[in-house]
């Protein structure tokens, strides 16, 4: 199961530590275009993504979409920030495609790490790989576009493919005319 990779890439779990971790996840659905999390909603679940896309972002006071980053398959999805603080969240977690989910809620995984000082350890690493990801973002964003580009055509090539072009400019911060000829001069 691919939620057990996940766990086990940052904690040895033993087969009855993960039985309780995957007791905890409830299967979600969502359709392309539906939104996970809207802007102002607390947001009180993490969301294993077992199929599908999703980004996050907002929409501008210009009424364009600014895509902040994208949820790929095998990784989760949540406004970190609002997890934690439990304030409104600023942004939007919106299905780019029809995605299949397991989620947590926050109190029961609050209760795993009373419970078991391994539990802990995989919400701290968890936490911090979540907090490198974001800040490596953020260094990218000082990239030239193509370099942008080529980097998420690396990690993320085939994937690309079920993206509208226009999400993945707003993502790398530059017109669809322009990732136009980005992706001619491939």
């Amino acid at each position: 199961m691919a939620l057990n990779k996940f766990f086990l890439q940052f904690v040895n779990f033993n087969e009855s530590e993960l039985d309780q971790l995957n007791q905890l996840a409830k299967p979600e659905q969502i359709s392309k275009g539906e939104a996970l999390i809207k802007r102002g909603q607390v947001c009180d679940k993490l969301y294993f993504v077992t199929k599908g896309i999703l980004r996050l972002g907002y929409t501008s006071e210009k009424g364009e979409e600014v895509v902040l980053d994208f949820v790929f398959q095998d990784s989760f999805a949540v406004d970190y920030v609002s997890f934690l603080l439990q304030q409104p969240t600023e942004m939007d977690i919106i299905a780019v495609q029809d995605c299949q989910l397991l989620s947590f809620e926050r109190k029961s995984i609050h209760k795993l790490y009373e419970e078991n000082i391994k539990f802990q350890k995989m919400g701290r690493l968890i936490s911090e790989f979540y907090f490198i990801r974001f800040a490596e973002r953020i260094k990218e964003n000082s990239l030239p576009p193509k370099e942008r580009y080529d980097k998420l055509v690396a990690t993320n090539g085939e994937l690309l493919q079920k993206i509208p072009q226009y999400l993945i400019a707003s993502y790398l911060g530059i017109s669809a005319e322009w990732l136009s000829k980005l992706r001619a001069k491939k």
